[in-house]
């Protein structure tokens, strides 16, 4: 007694050691953890500069520049009328500074589209990272129930393997004294090294699952963890008309298609312009003399200014312009066709889901009465052995039928919230 007491002890301080986090701890550490949704803040900040150097286009070019020569020539000869001139050492000097303003004036609304072009990807940015986030959440919320599920059952199997050795303690003491057969000694024997086994087999898998989890969360939490479930809550009921509905107006993956078709219009848009002509205007102030002073005194003199208006049109450029225009057409309309091609995805997931957690409601319901069921089996099977009126082989049969029925509520229960994730990543409303 005192030994067991001892053992019970123990395994209740390394439960309370044991770290205990929720599901809605694992999200937080996710968002802020996880490698794509750094990435993805990364994106987002790169397009955002994207749509300031947008307006390149429609705001003035100003240039200065200033330039300094010096050059040096030594003395040489030369002929004039048959007579050798002499040419002495000379220097020069040379300076230069001004100023010049470019501004284009009208190129085929390209301008224009460019700004609208680089708002757009901004926008398709900040959605991008949002369904990143969605994606992330979703999985953490996937993998957490795939996890809890596995730590339900270990307990199942704990549970199962300690009303083993108990059914084994009680057969070997009915051996001894000569009251059963020793093939039902051995039998019980063989049903506890089964759940011995199968506890094994649990942790390793539960090690796996951490692994992946730690991977999505982007963060070791540490090396002995378990989840804690605040209350379990059944996945409500929802028709295929309101999670449509839902998922057309709501769907991340489809708005971030709508938005790269917006952006792709935009370059059609933008390679048509290359058919109107380009008008812009120039003008440039400069000082220049052979001496330093004349670019900074004496304004009046030592100038010169100009003004130009440049209207250009190009007339061929091998076809490449016309290729472009047909390159970013097609590539529109293959947006047109994902963007159908994602709404008939999202429907067929929809009515799987919808279809996979009605399935899963009634299997809970189901799955209850036979888990009742199956625990009046045991106790009478039990009692009745005891009495000599049944054999261990229906004993170990109810057990394992108990364990079962306790494993399917467990993986409907969780397979249902796992579905639900899915469900709520599919309409946007996770």
């Amino acid at each position: 007694m005192k030994k067991s007491l001892f053992i019970l002890l123990i395994m209740s301080g390394a439960l309370l050691a044991q770290r205990k986090i929720t599901l809605q701890e694992c999200v937080d550490i996710a968002l802020e953890n996880n490698n794509k949704i750094q990435i993805s803040n990364l994106e987002q900040k790169s397009a955002q500069a994207g749509k300031l150097r947008s307006y390149q286009g429609i705001l003035p070019s100003i240039s200065s520049s200033f330039n300094a020569q010096y050059s040096k020539q030594g003395p040489s000869e030369f002929q004039f009328h048959g007579i050798t001139q002499q040419q002495p050492a000379s220097s020069s000097e040379y300076y230069n500074a001004g100023l010049r303003y470019n501004q284009t004036l009208y190129n085929g609304g390209r301008w224009w589209n460019r700004i609208t072009l680089g708002k757009k990807r901004y926008q398709n940015a900040r959605i991008s990272k949002k369904q990143t986030q969605q994606k992330v959440k979703s999985r953490v919320i996937q993998v957490f129930y795939r996890l809890l599920k596995a730590q339900k059952l270990l307990e199942v199997y704990q549970e199962s393997y300690q009303s083993s050795k108990r059914q084994l303690q009680k057969t070997r003491e009915m051996y001894k004294l000569e009251e059963v057969a020793r093939k039902d000694y051995l039998k019980a024997k063989v049903q506890a090294g089964n759940d011995s086994l199968q506890i094994i087999k649990q942790k390793n898998s539960i090690v796996g699952l951490k692994q992946d989890f730690e991977n999505i969360l982007g963060k070791e939490i540490s090396s002995d963890y378990i989840l804690k479930e605040n209350k379990y809550k059944k996945p409500e009921k929802i028709k295929i008309k309101k999670a449509l509905n839902k998922a057309y107006q709501n769907n991340l993956e489809l708005a971030v298609l709508e938005m790269q078709q917006k952006v792709a219009d935009l370059n059609y848009m933008i390679e048509k312009g290359g058919l109107y002509p380009k008008l812009s205007t120039s003008m440039s102030y400069s000082r220049s003399g052979s001496e330093m002073e004349r670019v900074y005194s004496k304004f009046d003199k030592f100038w010169d200014a100009s003004i130009g208006l440049n209207l250009s049109f190009s007339l061929f450029e091998g076809f490449s312009r016309k290729v472009s225009i047909q390159q970013s057409k097609i590539e529109l309309n293959k947006y047109k066709e994902r963007i159908q091609q994602k709404k008939l995805e999202i429907k067929n997931q929809l009515t799987r889901l919808l279809k996979e957690l009605k399935m899963n409601r009634k299997m809970i319901e189901l799955n209850r009465m036979n888990l009742s069921s199956a625990k009046a089996d045991l106790e009478s099977a039990q009692n009745m052995y005891e009495l000599g009126s049944a054999s261990i082989l229906e004993v170990l049969d109810a057990r394992v039928n108990l364990t079962k029925a306790r494993n399917e509520l467990i993986s409907n229960k969780y397979d249902a919230k796992i579905s639900e994730a899915k469900l709520k990543h599919q309409m946007g409303t996770l």
